[in-house]
């Protein structure tokens, strides 16, 4: 909270960045206020690494659409720099000018050699319901915006579960709980113009439930030693409770399914 006779703002950060080495990562901070983006009138940013090095120092955000923005250079991300280290405890720290006040926002940051990213898009989706489009309407063109929201909650759940989700090297490993979730938000939205509890409720609930189901087989294979390949190719960890890399693994499996503890 921000003091009591002060305006308080929302800065939208649903999950923790997470940036690539030797490229450039456009960082974004968006700040609300009655439901509408309130654009700052200036801003800097600093990037802050694990020990407390400041790789960006107070450099000039851009404000585009209403939102401040930076691109951090790539040179400013090479690994192989004193300071620069792949894992967690990055910081952002943005200090915008909003109306007539500072504001300083912090946002959790990582450095990964190559994030993951979402292996679905609406054609899969369509592949369980081919008409799926013809139904949606005319308010939108596109599932995108379910797709990326189930991708958000699957992120955050997987760090609720003491999983690391850029260490992860078998993205299609979140597939099927990635779809389940998305038609879930689909069906859940859709059954709003139904009176009563309709098809597109009861489906959106079939949905979640197998969602559930989906996500306790969630099965990876991992890179905890930031080397870009897979760990063990023959060996596969169970959701999130292993992928703290500075915790040792308590428990993979093999691919035949016999365990090793």
């Amino acid at each position: 909270m921000s003091a009591s006779g002060e305006t308080l703002y929302t800065a939208r950060t649903p999950y923790p960045d997470v940036l690539g080495i030797n490229r450039i990562n456009t960082v974004a901070m968006e700040i609300y206020r009655d439901g509408a983006l309130v654009a700052p009138s200036s801003g800097t940013i600093s990037l802050l690494s694990p020990d407390g090095t400041a790789v960006v120092d107070g450099a000039a955000v851009t404000v585009t659409a209403s939102i401040a923005t930076y691109a951090i250079p790539a040179a400013s991300l090479d690994p192989d720099d004193a300071g620069v280290t792949l894992g967690e405890g990055w910081q952002e720290v943005w200090t915008l000018v909003l109306a007539t006040a500072t504001r300083v926002f912090d946002r959790e940051a990582a450095l990964a050699r190559r994030p993951i990213y979402p292996s679905i898009s609406d054609v899969d989706l369509q592949a369980s319901y081919p008409d799926l489009s013809a139904i949606r309407g005319s308010t939108i063109t596109t599932w995108q915006g379910f797709i990326d929201e189930a991708w958000k909650r699957i992120h955050l759940r997987w760090l609720a579960e003491g999983g690391i989700t850029y260490l992860v090297k078998s993205a299609y490993a979140f597939r099927e709980a990635h779809i389940e979730l998305s038609l879930g938000l689909i069906f859940r939205w859709m059954s709003k113009a139904q009176a009563g509890r309709g098809n597109f409720l009861e489906l959106s609930d079939n949905h979640l439930r197998a969602y559930e189901r989906a996500w306790a087989r969630v099965n990876v294979t991992a890179d905890h030693d930031h080397d870009g390949l897979v760990d063990d190719p023959e060996k596969r960890s169970h959701r999130g409770t292993v992928l703290n890399f500075n915790v040792p693994p308590e428990y993979r499996g093999r691919r035949s399914g016999r365990r090793r503890w």
